[in-house]
């Protein structure tokens, strides 16, 4: 006998074999459960975000370094801000407010512990704010942190 569930209006898929496989839905993730003895969903609730990259995250390598594991974004553009160098860390980009300015870039998904390992490469020089890119999608993205 499958087993369906509605979660968000949605209906997921039905399974009737033996499985276990994580099943991704809108900000949810769900992982099936699935033996011949018993059925059952074990639920574990992930908020699911975007994050835009400019700067050393477009390296795969660093990427994959700093969040533990290998992330493919989506090239994006940043509109009405550009590029600029970080004033305390020098070698560093930031980006800044300014019309008419673009700033390319990628943009790919994160969870809360993805973001826990951002805040921690990006440090307290940066924070987090929300932009729209030219695609439409929301997005965050990390800005210089400035200190009065």
């Amino acid at each position: 006998m499958g087993l369906g569930l509605i979660v968000e209006q949605a209906r997921l898929p039905t399974y009737n074999k033996s499985c276990t496989q994580p099943v991704v839905h809108n900000s949810i993730w769900l992982y099936s459960v699935f033996s011949k003895r018993n059925a059952y969903i074990e639920f574990m609730y992930i908020s699911i975000m975007n994050i835009f990259v400019y700067g050393t995250l477009l390296d795969d390598t660093v990427r994959g370094r700093v969040l533990g594991k290998d992330i493919k974004g989506k090239s994006d553009t940043l509109e009405n801000y550009m590029l600029d160098t970080h004033s305390v860390l020098t070698s560093y980009p930031t980006i800044i407010k300014q019309d008419r300015g673009f700033v390319n870039g990628m943009y790919f998904d994160v969870d809360d512990e993805d973001i826990k390992k951002l805040d921690r490469y990006e440090s307290e020089y940066y924070k987090k704010i929300e932009v729209k890119l030219k695609s439409g999608t929301k997005s965050l993205a990390y800005t210089e942190q400035i200190y009065m």
